[in-house]
C-alpha cells in the first residue's frame, strides 16, 4: 500500500491557520469601523475551541461549517481586503537585495512586509524604465536634431554654391560694360555674402559630424578592416557613412526601441498607481506580483504595436500624428505607446472590434 505523501497534521495546521488569520481580518474590520454582526464575531471566536481537537472528529462538523461561513461572510464585509491581503500587510519579510546584504556584511537588514517590499519593487522598474527612456530619448532627440541640421546646412551650402557660380558668370558679362558697375558691386556683395554664409556652414558641419562621431564613439571611422589593402576612406566618405549610420540608428530608435520603452513605462505607472491602490485598500496578495509582471510585458509590446499602426509620414524623426474630434490636438506615436502601455485594455477593445467586424457569428 502506498504511503501518504500528506505530512501529518497538515489539514490541522492550515485549520489553525485559518483561524489565526479570521482573528486577524476580525482585527483588520474593527480597525476600519466596518463593525461585523455579533453572529459572525461569536463564531468565529468560538472556533478557537477547535484548535486541540481532530478536524476528523464529527462533533466538530458543525462548528467548522459556522466558522467557515463566518469568515466567508466577514471576507464579503471587508472586500477588497482578504484575508491574504490583510496577512500580508502586517507580516514583516526581507527582501532578496536585505538578505543578500546581510549574508555580505553581517549587518541585519531592514524588516518590511510584502506589501512594502512590492511597493519598493515597482518603484524600481518605475525608475528603471524613466532611466531608460530619458537616456535614449535624449539620444534619439539630440540624433535626430543634428542629422536634419546637417542635411539642411549642407542642402543651403549647395543652393550658395549654385548661385555664386552663376553670380560669377553674370558679373563675366557684365565686366565689358562700364555702365554696370552699381549692378556688378551688387553681384560682387552677393558672391561675398555667400561665400561667407558657406563658410559658416562648413564648419557647422564639422561641429555636427564631430558630435555624431562622438555619439558613434564604438566605430573606428579611419581604422582598416583586417587583412584589406584598401586606402584609407576619403573625408567625404567617412562624413557619408557617419549620416547614414545615425540615420540607420535614428529609425531603429524611433520605430522599435522608443515605442517599446514608452510602452513600458506607461505599464509601470499603471502598475505603480494600481499599487498604491491596493495599498491604501489593504488589497495587495502575492499574486498580484503575477499579474504586474505580465502588464510590464503588455506594455512593451502593446507599444511597439501602436506604434507600427501610426508609422511617421515626413522627416527623420517622423511627424505623423492623430487629429483628436476637436480637431487642434495632436498624439505622436511614441505618446500612443504610453498610452496603450498605461491601459492595454484599448488595443484590446480595438482588436476585439477589428476581429468581431471580420467574423461569422
Amino acid at each position: 500500500m502506498a504511503q501518504n505523501s500528506i505530512p501529518p497534521n497538515t489539514k490541522q495546521a492550515s485549520f489553525s491557520q485559518a483561524v489565526a488569520d479570521a482573528e486577524q481580518l476580525l482585527r483588520y474590520a474593527s480597525s476600519k469601523g466596518l463593525a461585523p454582526p455579533k453572529e459572525i464575531v461569536d463564531k468565529i471566536v468560538d472556533s478557537k475551541q477547535l484548535l486541540d481537537k481532530d478536524d476528523k472528529d464529527a462533533t466538530t462538523f458543525n462548528l467548522q461549517k459556522e466558522f467557515w461561513l463566518a469568515l466567508s461572510a466577514l471576507s464579503s464585509l471587508t472586500k477588497p481586503a482578504t484575508v491574504e491581503s490583510v496577512r500580508f500587510a502586517s507580516t514583516p519579510e526581507r527582501s532578496k537585495i536585505s538578505l543578500l546584504f546581510s549574508r555580505v556584511t553581517g549587518i541585519a537588514g531592514t524588516w518590511r512586509t510584502i506589501a512594502d517590499i512590492a511597493v519598493g519593487r515597482a518603484a524600481a522598474w518605475a525608475l528603471l524604465g524613466l532611466l531608460f527612456v530619458a537616456v535614449f530619448q535624449v539620444y534619439f532627440e539630440v540624433g535626430n536634431t543634428t542629422v536634419e541640421s546637417y542635411l539642411a546646412a549642407k542642402k543651403q551650402y549647395a543652393t550658395n554654391a549654385n548661385t555664386i557660380t552663376a553670380d560669377k558668370l553674370e558679373l563675366e558679362h557684365l565686366k565689358a560694360n562700364p555702365k554696370t558697375a552699381q549692378q556688378q558691386n551688387d553681384i560682387n556683395k552677393r558672391i561675398s555674402d555667400n561665400t561667407i554664409s558657406n563658410d559658416l556652414l562648413l564648419a557647422q558641419n564639422e561641429r555636427n559630424l564631430s558630435l555624431i562621431k562622438n555619439m558613434l564613439f564604438w566605430i573606428n571611422w579611419f581604422g582598416k578592416a583586417a587583412g584589406k589593402d584598401d586606402p584609407a576612406p576619403s573625408e567625404y566618405e567617412i562624413a557619408q557613412r557617419i549620416i547614414s549610420i545615425m540615420q540607420g540608428l535614428i529609425i531603429v530608435l524611433r520605430d522599435f526601441v522608443l515605442p517599446m520603452g514608452w510602452g513600458f513605462l506607461g505599464a509601470a505607472l499603471y502598475v505603480s498607481r494600481t499599487l498604491a491602490e491596493d495599498i491604501k485598500t489593504v488589497a495587495y496578495a502575492p499574486e498580484r506580483a503575477i499579474i504586474y509582471r505580465s502588464r510590464y510585458y503588455m506594455g512593451m509590446v502593446a507599444g511597439f504595436i501602436v506604434a507600427k499602426f501610426f508609422i511617421p509620414l515626413a522627416g527623420t524623426a517622423g511627424t505623423s500624428t492623430i487629429t483628436t474630434t476637436t480637431g487642434s490636438s495632436t498624439i505622436t506615436p511614441l505618446a500612443l505607446a504610453l498610452l496603450v502601455g498605461y491601459s492595454v485594455e484599448v488595443l484590446f477593445t480595438l482588436f476585439d472590434k477589428l476581429i468581431a467586424a471580420f467574423s461569422t457569428k
